[in-house]
């Protein structure tokens, strides 16, 4: 038995963790953490829960630290209840800071909420480090000559040498390019024109928060409907791509859905884009060989007879 009763309480940057992914992923024991908070605690026996030093870390304070601290303290304020102790004490920004623990990310959703399913626990933990790194993010959209820039590999932050923005194979580096024009191969640069030239597309970067490189990219498509609609996201590391499923929820977006999943999400209204507003775009499918030029279109794909990019 706990002495005194003590609710779960979580930090500002927690809960907003918890309320802005619950709609992102298929983890349905989110909605139960939300729940919880200032339910008594029982099953995980700490509180004040926040993010940890390390990105599969949570930090909290245990139930019998802060009996011990009521105990210890000052005369004048041992009078008072636990509760209006912890709450007063709560509203010092200091006293989150001290006397912490911290526990992974799996076994304190094993504590908190009891059995759960290796598979939700390891996509809980994915949401949990593309959050836990948000904090040194920033997202930014680009448009024009700056798209072909961040498919430069010169200008991504690659630390993983198997991540599909690693692998995508619209990047190039201004060596290959450079080896291709001058032995007569296909450009690189020549083939993102087609995103470049194109009114109805942006880039929408992924980046540390101040740096010229990315983490991250994904199109920004907008369809005839007049909405946006955010294609696949191509990341360093995979745990990233919910930073751009929350982007597109918290700017009325579209998120990607992969080609299987369009009629089940979209129905009969297929997304599509028009390109005959622009003249140099369809260019680029004027050359004799013009399956060299199309860009690869992750929902989309090219209608040569309609000027259409359709899925």
């Amino acid at each position: 038995m706990l002495k005194y009763n003590t609710p779960y309480y979580y930090s500002d940057r927690f809960k907003h963790f918890l309320e802005s992914t619950v709609d992102c992923t298929n983890c349905c024991f989110i909605d139960d953490l939300i729940y919880r908070e200032t339910e008594n605690i029982d099953g995980f026996k700490g509180t004040l829960i926040d993010f940890g030093d390390k990105p599969n870390m949570i930090s909290f304070i245990s139930v019998s630290n802060l009996h011990k601290l009521y105990k210890n303290e000052e005369p004048e304020l041992r009078p008072i209840s636990f509760a209006d102790w912890l709450e007063l004490s709560m509203m010092q920004k200091d006293f989150w800071n001290k006397n912490r623990a911290e526990i992974k990310v799996g076994r304190f959703l094993l504590q908190m909420i009891g059995k759960i399913n290796d598979e939700e626990i390891q996509e809980f933990e994915h949401i949990y480090k593309s959050y836990h790194s948000a904090f040194n993010y920033e997202m930014v959209i680009v448009k024009g000559e700056d798209i072909i820039k961040y498919y430069n590999k010169d200008f991504q932050d690659l630390e993983s040498s198997k991540s599909v923005l690693c692998d995508s194979c619209m990047s190039y580096s201004t060596k290959t390019e450079s080896y291709a024009k001058l032995h007569g191969k296909e450009s690189f640069v020549d083939r993102l024109q087609f995103y470049a030239l194109n009114p109805n597309v942006e880039l929408l970067t992924l980046r540390y928060s101040g740096s010229e490189l990315i983490k991250g990219r994904a199109l920004i498509w907008t369809l005839s409907s007049g909405r946006k609609y955010i294609d696949c996201p191509y990341v360093d590391f995979e745990c990233d791509k919910v930073l751009f499923i929350k982007y597109a929820k918290e700017n009325n977006y579209i998120a990607y859905v992969a080609q299987d999943d369009l009629e089940k999400t979209f129905g009969d209204d297929i997304p599509y884009l028009e390109v005959k507003s622009n003249a140099e775009v369809k260019k680029l499918f004027g050359s004799a060989d013009p399956v060299y030029i199309i860009p690869h279109l992750d929902t989309f794909g090219y209608n040569l007879y309609t000027n259409k990019i359709t899925r």
